[in-house]
C-alpha cells in the first residue's frame, strides 16, 4: 500500500497497490488493487469515533462477501481492543 493522504491525527488514506486474497473460489485473486482505504478518527464529546472506508470495494467485485465480513471482524476486533483491552486478531490455522 501506499500513503495517499495523511493528516494527523485524524485521517490517513491507502492506495492498495497489491493484493492477494488466497480463497478458492476467487478467479482474481487482486482485486482490491487500485481501491483505497481511507480511516477518519473524530472526536465526539468524551468519545472517539473511527471511520474505515474502502472505496472501490462495491458489491460486484467476487471477493465482496468475503472482504466485507473480514472488515467486521477485525473492526470488531479493534472495538474489543480499544474498549477492553484485548481483541481477537486472526491467527492462522
Amino acid at each position: 500500500m501506499e500513503v495517499i493522504g495523511y493528516s494527523p491525527p485524524s485521517y490517513l488514506e491507502w492506495k492498495v497497490l497489491k493484493a492477494f486474497h488466497n480463497q478458492d473460489n476467487l478467479s482474481r485473486k487482486d482485486e482490491w488493487v487500485n481501491t483505497s482505504i481511507t480511516w477518519e478518527v473524530t472526536d465526539i464529546g468524551d468519545k472517539t469515533k473511527a471511520a474505515l472506508i474502502h472505496k472501490g470495494l462495491t458489491p460486484n467485485l467476487k471477493c465482496y462477501i468475503i472482504c466485507q465480513d473480514g472488515w467486521n471482524y477485525f473492526l470488531e476486533s479493534l472495538r474489543k481492543y480499544l474498549e477492553e483491552g484485548e481483541g481477537n486478531p486472526f491467527k492462522a490455522g
